[in-house]
């Protein structure tokens, strides 16, 4: 379901129905998922020649799997098949459950180098299929417009141009 009518802080949303359970998510789909979460801010930037505050949650989403890639999945070819941080297993005053980190600054310096470069390349690749498919856009736009609210068979049927 894809809507425009807005929800608490948000001014509209898209809901994902999984076409099935998942235990585990392969890179690629950790990929493409970052993808689609960036999807919203690099529209802003290409049709209105401006950005919001309205992707915040996304991008918010986007750097906590990126961060996920690197310190705890270990699917980064540079800082290889490691986890960089340790559960908490205590809460200490002042501290919540969270994770420790237990690496040099150098280390940090290089994760957040690598999160940045994961980002990006989502970010390009939302750019590229945006751009090519801009009439497509287009249309779910109108769509959204006129109706509000159009649910994912709608939303094929007007991908595709055949509504």
């Amino acid at each position: 379901m894809v809507t425009i009518i807005p929800r608490g802080m948000a001014g509209g949303f898209t809901a994902y129905i999984p076409e099935e359970d998942r235990s585990f998510i392969t890179k690629k789909q950790m990929e493409d998922k970052l993808v689609t979460l960036l999807g919203g801010r690099v529209a802003e930037a290409l049709v209105l020649g401006d950005i919001s505050t309205g992707a915040q949650n996304d991008i918010e989403r986007a750097t906590k799997i990126a961060r996920s890639m690197v310190t705890h999945y270990g699917m980064n070819e540079k800082l290889g098949p490691m986890t960089y941080g340790t559960d908490e297993e205590e809460v200490f005053v002042g501290r919540d459950f969270g994770r420790t980190r237990n690496y040099s600054e150098e280390v940090a310096a290089e994760i957040d180098r690598e999160m940045r470069k994961i980002i990006d390349e989502a970010y390009h690749r939302a750019e590229k299929l945006i751009s090519e498919n801009m009439d497509k856009l287009e249309r779910i736009a109108q769509a959204l417009l006129e109706k509000e609210t159009i649910d994912g068979k709608e939303f094929e049927k007007i991908f595709l141009g055949e509504e």
